[in-house]
């Protein structure tokens, strides 16, 4: 196996990623549409899926309806369902709560083919192969492999439940009167959660990728994300780094976009406001909420794309060669004076 031993060699390999997954994302804009649909199981973002992971550890005392609600970001609309549904007759009650089941399997079978043909189509990239047509990735929907990918998918979620709640009852047991201390309690357990939940979400995604590509078995593919953790989890880590910065980056530059947008668009509406019209005002404030809305939607697809596209080809790397983390390097050259 070829090593890549020198700090600017794997700077420079760190460097193709970035540059390769940007080039498939501008140059496959037929991705983008299932970029957004896979970014609600998964943006691709590691780091920035377990700080929100960590950040919602919590004392067990403190999980209450109220607080459920908050980090559900939708009060009045859940508390307003909940009553609304509550109210309804039998027939209506059970009318609803099946649509809801049918909608939510629809939402989670569309999510999981969008993933399947976005790595495919990143995969196929990657060979060198032709820009695929609309037609031609939803073709890949023949073969999707739904109950695998559930699966994964399924485990990466369950073990983030399992690790975040006996976090959670650590923190319980660990708080106390001082904010002095609760603040060193919080600091400790994020710092003993981060690890467990970066290790279970890099695996995951590594075995999703794989299992994609490579058409295999679950047990495989869970064995590749063990192998990918086990040799190269620092290389893992260091992209993560990298792709948190520029995920950062592409935050910062969609709110300074929104925030002009917002800017704009309240000059308008108040002149339509001072104009009297009720009809311009009300064009002007759902224009505004769908273009807000669609530059969110459009930067995630983009963002996530990217994402999954700089995994793909860590990935298909790391198959072939062996990558010595940019880290490692810095130290050994660092300690070189040292060990003369």
């Amino acid at each position: 196996m070829k090593s890549e031993s020198h700090l600017g060699k794997t700077i420079g390999v760190y460097e193709t990623f970035i540059t390769r997954a940007w080039k498939t994302t501008h140059d496959h804009k037929e991705l983008w549409f299932f970029g957004i649909l896979t970014s609600w199981i998964a943006s691709g973002s590691i780091l920035i899926t377990v700080i929100r992971q960590i950040l919602h550890v919590r004392p067990a005392s403190e999980v209450t309806v109220s607080s459920l609600e908050y980090a559900l970001a939708g009060e009045p609309i859940i508390t307003s369902f909940a009553k609304n549904l509550i109210a309804l007759s039998t027939p209506q009650f059970l009318l609803t709560i099946s649509l809801m089941i049918f909608l939510a399997i629809v939402l989670v079978i569309i999510t999981i083919g969008a993933q399947q043909v976005l790595v495919n189509g990143v995969h196929r990239s990657a060979r060198k192969k032709k820009h695929l047509t609309a037609a031609q990735l939803l073709a890949e929907l023949k073969h999707l492999h739904f109950w695998r990918l559930f699966a994964l998918n399924a485990l990466v979620i369950i073990a983030t439940l399992i690790i975040t709640s006996l976090a959670s009852l650590l923190l319980s047991a660990l708080i106390s009167e001082s904010l002095t201390l609760n603040f060193l309690v919080y600091i400790g357990i994020y710092a003993v959660t981060l690890p467990p939940l970066l290790l279970a979400n890099i695996m995951g995604m590594s075995s999703i990728i794989h299992m994609i590509r490579k058409d295999t078995s679950i047990d495989e593919a869970l064995h590749y994300g063990y192998h990918i953790i086990k040799k190269h989890w620092l290389v893992a880590l260091e992209l993560s780094i990298i792709l948190l910065f520029i995920n950062a980056v592409a935050a910062i530059i969609v709110g300074i976009v929104l925030a002009v947008l917002v800017f704009i668009m309240t000059s308008v509406f108040f002149a339509a406001l001072f104009s009297g019209s009720v009809f311009l005002t009300t064009l002007v404030g759902a224009l505004t909420f769908i273009l807000g809305i669609g530059t969110i939607v459009f930067i995630t697809g983009i963002i996530t794309t990217f994402n999954y596209s700089a995994w793909t080809y860590m990935l298909e790397r790391l198959d072939r060669f062996h990558i010595v983390p940019a880290f490692e390097s810095a130290l050994t050259f660092a300690m070189r004076p040292f060990t003369k």
